[in-house]
C-alpha cells in the first residue's frame, strides 16, 4: 500500500540541535517484510540492505570516514616519538605526547564508529543521513562505548598477560647462567619444556577468546547505541543475542573482514568506503536479530531519549 505523501515521516531525523529522537523512532515494519524465516539471520538480506543503506548517502559516509582518519593520521608525529630512533627514546616527555596521540587515536575511532552507526541507522530507516548528523558528539554514548571496550580488552589480557609472562620467564631461563647452574642441566630443561608449554597454551586460550569474542560481540557497537547497554551489561547481551546463531555470524564476521580486506587492496579511497559499508551491513544484521528476536515487533528500539521527550 503506498503512503499518503501528505502526512509526515514518524522516523523523519529532526534538525541538529533538536531532539535526538528522530535517528532512534521506531520503525514499523511493511505489511510483506517480516522475516521469512523466524529466529535465522538471512546474511544476503542483511548484506543486501546494508549496501542499500550506504548507497543513499555514499558521499557523505566516505567524506565522514575520511575526516575521522584524518584525525588520527595527524596523531602519528606523537606516536613516532617513542620509536623514530634505533631504539626506544628515554625522554619522559616523549612517553607522554605518545600517551597523548593513543588517545586521540581511541577516541577518535569510537567517535567515527558511533556517527556511523547513526548514518546507518538513518539510511537503513531509508533516509539520507546528513553529514552533521555523523558529527555530532554524544558523550554519554562514547562512554559507554569505551566502557564496553575496555570490559573486552579486559577479558583478553588475562591469558595474553600469561603468555607474556611465561614468553619472558623462558628468556630470562634461557639468558640466566646462574639460574641455570643453580637448577642443573636436566632441571632447566625440564623447567623450560613446562614453560614453553604453559606458553603455547595461553598463546592458544588468547586466540580463541579474541575469535569468540570478535563474534559474540560484532554487534557491541549497535547495542550500545540503541539499547543504552554499557560495559558489562552490553558486552552479555551481546552474548545473548549472538550465541544462538553463532556459526552464522561467524560467517557474517569473514564476510565484512573479507570487504574491509578489499578496501585495503583498493587503496586508502576503498578503505574509507568500506569502513561505513562494513557498520551498514552489520546494523542491517542487528535489526534482523531484533526483529526475529521480538517477533513482529520493532525492529530498531527506540532511542534513549524517547521517553524523555516525551516528558513536559
Amino acid at each position: 500500500m503506498a503512503s499518503d505523501p501528505s502526512r509526515p515521516d514518524p522516523t523523519a531525523a529532526t534538525p541538529a540541535g533538536g531532539s535526538a529522537r528522530g535517528w532512534l523512532q521506531r520503525r514499523t515494519p511493511a505489511p510483506d517484510s517480516g522475516p521469512s524465516r523466524p529466529g535465522r539471520l538471512d546474511l544476503g538480506d542483511a548484506i543486501h540492505d546494508g549496501w542499500q543503506a550506504f548507497c543513499r548517502a555514499p558521499r557523505v559516509f566516505v567524506a565522514f570516514a575520511l575526516l575521522v582518519n584524518v584525525v588520527i593520521v595527524l596523531q602519528q608525529p606523537l606516536l613516532w616519538r617513542i620509536g623514530s630512533g634505533a631504539s626506544p627514546s628515554g625522554d619522559p616527555r616523549d612517553w607522554a605526547l605518545y600517551g597523548l596521540g593513543l588517545v586521540v587515536v581511541a577516541a577518535a575511532l569510537l567517535w567515527g564508529s558511533l556517527g556511523l552507526g547513526r548514518g546507518a541507522v538513518l539510511a537503513l530507516q531509508g533516509q539520507r543521513p546528513a553529514l552533521m548528523e555523523l558529527l555530532r558528539w554524544d558523550g554519554r554514548t562514547w562512554l559507554r562505548l569505551l566502557r564496553a571496550w575496555l570490559r573486552l580488552a579486559a577479558m583478553v589480557s588475562l591469558p595474553a598477560g600469561m603468555a607474556l609472562l611465561f614468553g619472558l620467564s623462558i628468556l630470562l631461563l634461557g639468558e640466566s647462567s646462574a639460574l641455570q647452574e643453580r637448577l642443573g642441566q636436566e632441571a632447566t630443561r625440564l623447567l623450560a619444556l613446562l614453560l614453553l608449554a604453559l606458553l603455547l597454551l595461553c598463546v592458544a586460550l588468547t586466540l580463541v577468546t579474541l575469535l569468540y569474542l570478535s563474534v559474540n560481540q560484532l554487534f557491541l557497537l549497535q547495542i550500545v547505541l540503541l539499547e543504552r547497554g554499557g560495559g558489562a551489561a552490553a558486552v552479555e547481551r551481546g552474548r545473548q543475542l549472538v550465541d544462538p546463531q553463532w556459526p552464522l555470524v561467524l560467517l557474517l564476521l569473514i564476510v565484512t573482514t573479507l570487504l574491509s580486506g578489499l578496501g585495503l587492496l583498493a587503496c586508502w579511497i576503498g578503505s574509507l568506503a568500506a569502513w561505513p559499508a562494513v557498520i551498514c551491513i552489520t546494523t542491517a544484521a542487528y535489526q534482523q536479530l531484533r526483529a526475529s528476536e521480538e517477533g513482529e515487533g520493532e525492529a530498531i528500539p527506540p532511542g534513549p531519549s524517547e521517553s524523555d521527550a516525551a516528558t513536559p
